[in-house]
């Protein structure tokens, strides 16, 4: 046996001390054998990395498919109870609507006046049959007292929306015909009372005017004389326990004008006026 003619490359044994390669020459009786089997140790060593390999890539498909799959799992739980939510949710909506409909099945509210009401889109806005326009263009509130039966009584509404007094005062301001508006909506709302005693008045401030805009259609109306009449409403309101509206204060500008993002001419609300109008309104339609 002669050692030395082995290349010493071949000597590297990994975590052999060189007295065990001797010792293993010593048993085997071949440095040629025991470089042999340094070499299928070597081979095995290297296959075992590549199974062990193989094996931790294997190992790691699988957990990322158990992985994915139980998010999947989870999304699909997710999508279920969102439109489980959904569905609910919808229901919730019908009831609610329902609701509703069987608390003011009973109910017939006649809004009451002159152009401001006939414009309003009170079908549209709140869309049932139970609500009545019978705003008439050009109404006073001497109209409306000539045309109770036909424009109110018909009806038997439970609650009567009333705007008026506007017109009154287009040609003539006086103290006279101030006094005259709020004697004639307290002979409405006695009216009412007597012929319709289980209907529920609601009485709304008149609107401001804006004569920054179109002159021709305020005509004399004035937001002093507009703020005196109010003023008389709400006092006999307040005597005689009737719900008073004042939208006066939520229509004007800061110089105390008609605001003119809520009236297309200075009289009448522009579609804003109305949404806002509506917004003020809702709270009393539906008490």
């Amino acid at each position: 046996m002669i050692i030395s003619k082995v290349n010493n490359k071949n000597l590297q044994f990994p975590h052999i001390q060189l007295y065990n390669f001797i010792f293993l020459v010593i048993i085997v009786g071949d440095v040629k054998e025991v470089v042999k089997m340094k070499k299928v140790a070597q081979e095995m060593k290297n296959n075992l990395i590549i199974f062990i390999t193989l094996l931790c890539s294997l190992s790691l498909i699988v957990l990322l498919s158990i992985y994915i799959g139980i998010n999947n799992i989870n999304n699909k739980a997710k999508i279920r109870l969102l439109k489980d939510k959904i569905e609910e949710q919808e229901k919730l909506t019908d009831k609610t609507k329902k609701y509703i409909r069987e608390l003011n099945k009973n109910e017939n509210i006649v809004f009451l006046g002159d152009s401001i009401t006939e414009i309003y889109p009170i079908r549209e806005i709140y869309g049932d049959k139970m609500y009545i326009n019978q705003g008439v263009s050009g109404y006073t509130t001497n109209d409306i007292l000539d045309r109770m039966p036909e424009m109110v009584y018909k009806y038997n509404p439970t609650k009567v929306i009333l705007l008026i007094g506007t017109n009154d005062i287009s040609k003539e301001a006086s103290e006279e015909k101030q006094k005259e508006i709020v004697q004639n909506i307290k002979k409405i709302h006695q009216d009412i009372k007597k012929n319709r005693p289980s209907a529920k008045l609601y009485i709304e401030s008149l609107y401001p005017v804006n004569r920054n805009m179109d002159k021709k259609m305020v005509y004399h109306r004035t937001n002093e004389v507009i703020k005196q009449i109010n003023e008389r409403i709400k006092k006999y309101c307040e005597e005689e326990k009737i719900t008073y509206i004042n939208l006066y204060d939520d229509l004007t500008d800061k110089n105390g004008d008609f605001d003119e993002n809520y009236t297309y001419d200075g009289l009448h609300p522009s579609v804003l006026g109305y949404a806002k109008i509506t917004k003020l309104l809702i709270p009393y339609v539906y008490e």
